[in-house]
């Protein structure tokens, strides 16, 4: 493929192609299935970073790039998170993390938590487990969105 055909697909260049990729691989974090019968248990909320952390490893090098690119353009990456990040696709991810504050959360709240989850997600596969195992981590993250909800109150 020539770079006049890359470009022509993806005008803003390579950020635009690597948001692209993320977007159809991201695909695989189906939630819906967590949260189809209306009761999400300790196990499923277990499976929900299982299924995350999984996807990052697999896709670590990417990420990289990701991040890379993501550092170079800031303003980019936000207007684009802004664009397309609706909270009809976060409807199960936000019915998650309710389930593990164990109460109702404003959409500014989620967007925080998202914020921190995905930040913190892409350090932890990055640096290989920065912040110990996968159940440390997973702990911490529960106590952090559990801060985060707390605050609102």
């Amino acid at each position: 493929m020539s770079d006049g055909t890359l470009y022509y697909h993806f005008p803003k260049g390579k950020i635009s192609v690597l948001i692209s990729l993320w977007d159809e691989l991201s695909k695989d974090l189906d939630y819906y299935e967590i949260i189809e019968d209306g009761i999400i248990t300790e196990d499923e909320i277990h499976q929900f970073f299982i299924k995350d952390l999984d996807l990052a490893r697999k896709m670590r090098e990417f990420i990289i790039a990701m991040e890379i690119e993501l550092l170079e353009k800031p303003d980019f990456y936000i207007n684009y998170s802004q664009k397309f990040t609706t909270i009809d696709k976060l409807e199960p991810f936000k019915k998650i993390v309710e389930a593990i504050v164990e109460k109702e959360i404003s959409n500014h709240t989620l967007f925080r938590i998202i914020s921190i989850w995905k930040a913190l997600i892409r350090r932890h596969v990055i640096f290989r487990n920065l912040y110990g195992s996968d159940e440390e981590f997973i702990k911490m993250m529960k106590n952090i969105f559990r801060a985060l909800a707390k605050e609102e109150d």
